[in-house]
This record gives C-alpha cells, structure tokens and sequence, in this order.
C-alpha cells in the first residue's frame, strides 16, 4: 500500500480505539489556542482604540470570538467529564470549531483591505493572519479535514477583498499570499505524511508483536492454546477466583489408545485426530474465561472458573459424547475415537495449591483410563 493510499485509508477506516488517540492529540493540540484570537483581538483593538473608533465593530467581533472560546471550553468539558463517547461527533464538534474562528479572522483581515477606515490595523491584521494560517494548519496537520479548508478560509477573503482594491500594492499583497498558501499547504502535508508514517510503523509493530505473542502461545497443530499460554493464564485466573471464594474445576483429557491409532495408521491420520477432538473441545468449552490448551502429545488440559464439580461432569458428558460421535475415515474404514476425562474442583484460597489442583484432576485421569 502507498503512503497516500495508507494515509486515506487511516483517515477514514481507523478503528474506534485509533480515533479516540487521534482526536485526543487534536485536543492537546487545540488547547493552545482557545484564547488565542480573542486575546490578540482585544490587543489589536485597544492598541487602535477600536472601542473608542468603531464600538459596534469592536463588540460584535469580540462577543463572536467569545462565543469561540465558550464553544471550545464546552468541548473540553464534554471531553474530559466524558459525557459522551460519540467519537464522530465529538471530531466534529473541535474540527468546524476550529474552521469557523479561523474563518472569523478572515473575514476581519479582509474587512480590513477594502474599509480605508481601518487600514490603520491592516497590516497588522495581515501579518497576524498569516501567522494563524501557518501555526493552525502545521499544528493541526493530522486532521485531513482541517489540514484541507482552515489556511483558505483564512487566508482566501483577504485575497478575494484585495482583488476589488486597485494598486501594485494589493496585487504584490495578493501574490505573496498565494505563495504563503502553497508553502503552508506543502509543509503541512509533510508533517501530515511523517504523522501518519509513525502511525502506520507502529500499527505494524503492534501487529507483529501481536501475531508473535499469538505463535507463542497457540499450539501449531490444534490451534489451541499451548502449556505457556495455559500456564500464565492459570495463575491469573486462579488468583481472581481466590480473592472472589468462587469455585474451579479442571479437567485433564487424554485420548484413549492414541498410540495404537498412530501406530496403525500413521502420525497424519493421528493428527487430524488431534485436529478434531480439538474442535469438539472448542465447541463445548465456550466461554471467554474458559482456559481450554493441548497439555501435550494428546493430553489437553481445561481450567473452568467459577464452575463446581457437578457442572463440570455435564460438561464432560458432553465432551465424552460428542467424541464418540466423530465420524474419522481412513481409507474407507471408519475410525471412532474415545477419550478419558479426570476432573477436580475446588474452592480456591490462600491454603490451597494450583499445582495441587492439576495432579488431583491428573490422578483421577488415570482411574478413569484404568476403568
């Protein structure tokens, strides 16, 4: 995938998780600037005593930037007392934020080239502009949406005001703010592009790490979790299951005469065996605190939290019947396959031993072959 392919997809396909850290930096982004026009407006005014000059044009416009500034503390309110997990709408909410008071300073800057009343703050309503064009658009670069519209509604009006004003001067203003334009917009997607090239290597990271821990601990074979996975696992949920007096059964499995089946019929007739206990394991054992992991060889071991014996035992009916029922084929002869199922439970405390839990249901394992 290309890097402007990549950056779309982000854009628009990141998942809930990806958007929530996007927008959070948005909003450490934004915080700089909540204040930021109203106090460089009210410094502009009081320094050309625009309050004394122009009054309505003073108020209208500082009540305006006020209500920008509300608008973004409501925001940061919503935000951070998460009343609303609306990912969507809270981006909507910061991003035509955003637009619109950078859209406002336009409209003044522009007010400013064609009103000869206030050419007394023109240019330093220029110069301004040009600095909140750069800053919003470099800073908030990771926003398509911003990155897109905020410099031209910053800066456009005042080009549009200046081609209605005759002279070199406003030709020679219009010019250097075109060229303004295409070095915020270039700057801007390079700081974009290295943006979103982290994000894209550390998807990646993540991803491998992700598939790494997998190999780690899954069985290659059955597809099940492996004795490293079980053996972490236990200890975490044996654990929770003390603090919470709740009962734990487990049971150890092994498939009866799995030798003689290899030894018949060939180690890959006894690994589809495997294979397909497997699935009936999985299909039984269902749960998400479930532990279900090949042992090794064809034992399989299974760690069933708050679960006592008696529930146990249906499970292992279950399990005993519908392995009975597997219907294996070699070379047009048909093969049954039978399992023997030991099972201890306990109410796990401080006094107790996990590993004591696994030699109990081991021993009752083989009683269970032996009968």
């Amino acid at each position: 995938m290309t890097h402007g392919a990549f950056d779309h997809y982000m854009l628009n396909n990141y998942d809930k998780r990806l958007k929530s850290q996007v927008l959070d930096k948005l909003t450490n982004r934004a915080k700089g600037g909540v204040f930021s026009y109203l106090i460089i407006w009210l410094a502009i005014s009081f320094w050309a005593d625009l309050i004394t000059l122009f009054p309505l044009f003073f108020w209208i416009n500082t009540a305006l930037f006020t209500l920008g500034c509300l608008s973004k503390l409501i925001y940061y309110i919503i935000r951070s007392k998460k009343l609303t997990d609306n990912i969507e709408f809270l981006n909507r909410f910061l991003t035509v934020s955003i637009l619109l008071h950078g859209f406002h300073w336009g409209i003044i800057n522009a007010l400013t080239s064609v009103d000869p009343s206030l050419h007394q703050i023109h240019s330093v309503m220029l110069m301004t502009t040009v600095g909140f064009a750069m800053a919003g658009t470099v800073t908030f670069a990771i926003s398509n949406e911003i990155r897109n519209f905020y410099p031209y509604l910053v800066v456009l009006p005042g080009i549009i005001a200046s081609l209605s004003v005759k002279g070199e001067e406003s030709f020679f203003i219009i010019f250097l703010a075109i060229l303004a334009l295409v070095y915020i917009t270039c700057t801007a997607k390079v700081v974009a592009k290295d943006y979103w090239s982290a994000v894209h290597a550390n998807l990646l990271a993540n991803d491998r790490a992700l598939q790494l821990e997998t190999l780690n601990n899954t069985d290659p074979l059955t597809q099940l979790n492996n004795r490293l996975y079980f053996d972490k696992t236990f200890l975490t949920e044996w654990n929770k299951c003390t603090r919470q007096s709740s009962p734990v059964s487990l049971m150890m499995i092994d498939l009866d005469y799995f030798k003689k089946v290899n030894d018949t019929y060939g180690h890959q007739f006894g690994d589809l065996c495997l294979v397909e206990f497997s699935k009936v394991l999985s299909s039984i054992i269902s749960r998400q605190s479930d532990i279900v992991a090949r042992y090794g060889g064809e034992e399989f071991i299974v760690f069933l939290p708050a679960t006592n014996l008696e529930q146990s035992k249906i499970l292992a009916e279950n399990i005993l019947n519908k392995t009975s029922d597997l219907a294996l084929m070699h070379e047009g002869k048909r093969i049954n396959l039978g399992c023997s199922i030991g099972i201890q439970s306990v109410i796990p405390s401080i006094d107790t031993n996990r590993v004591d839990l696994i030699k109990q249901a081991d021993n009752a394992l083989y009683m269970a072959k032996s009968k």
